[in-house]
């Protein structure tokens, strides 16, 4: 089975198509955004910024716990953190095989956070700073990741722009192919 990441700027929808993926596949879920926002909700850490990496590598430690298979849903976050969770999976003697970017349009972003707010109540999409400031903290410091790890993984921009069937069936397509590609290799 694969190990796989996604990534995107705030409500590309990475978390839908990650619980999607997660139930076809049957791989464990981990969430970093459900976790900080329930770190929020304690408060513990301050909305809209990204947390430190030993914070974030502390989490992945606790969370990967097995030589289980994982769908990695807006961690990393950064570089450091990309090299964090190689180091992790390599104890278990395993890698990351996917990373999937959705990519948005900002104005996109805008609207689709405001439509989550009035639907989910989420709490890091009630204040316009704290959505401006992770959208910047995206661009800034999450997007460098797809130019650094392509050479150790599949990289796979996704037009997060369709529609939640659209968006998940090209992703389930690229991953047949790649199970496929696995299964002819063995």
């Amino acid at each position: 089975m694969l190990n796989i990441i996604f990534i995107g700027p705030p409500g590309s929808g990475k978390g839908t198509q990650s619980i999607k993926i997660a139930k076809y596949l049957n791989l464990n879920h981990i969430n970093m955004g459900n976790i900080l926002r329930s770190e929020i909700k304690n408060n513990s850490i301050n909305e809209g910024f990204l947390l430190s990496d030993n914070i974030i590598s502390n989490i992945l430690r606790e969370k990967i716990k097995t030589n289980s298979k994982y769908i990695f849903d807006g961690v990393p976050r950064n570089i450091c953190q990309y090299n964090i969770l190689k180091t992790i999976l390599r104890d278990y003697k395993q890698k990351i095989d996917i990373l999937f970017y959705i990519q948005l349009k900002k104005e996109n972003i805008i609207e689709r956070i405001s439509k989550r707010m009035s639907i989910d109540n989420r709490i890091d999409d009630k204040n316009i700073n704290s959505i401006n400031n992770r959208i910047n903290e995206f661009y800034i410091k999450t997007l460098p990741i797809i130019q650094y790890c392509q050479s150790d993984l599949e990289v796979h921009n996704i037009n997060g722009n369709k529609s939640i069937d659209n968006v998940y069936n090209n992703i389930i397509t690229i991953i047949n192919n790649k199970l496929s590609s696995i299964i002819n290799a063995n």
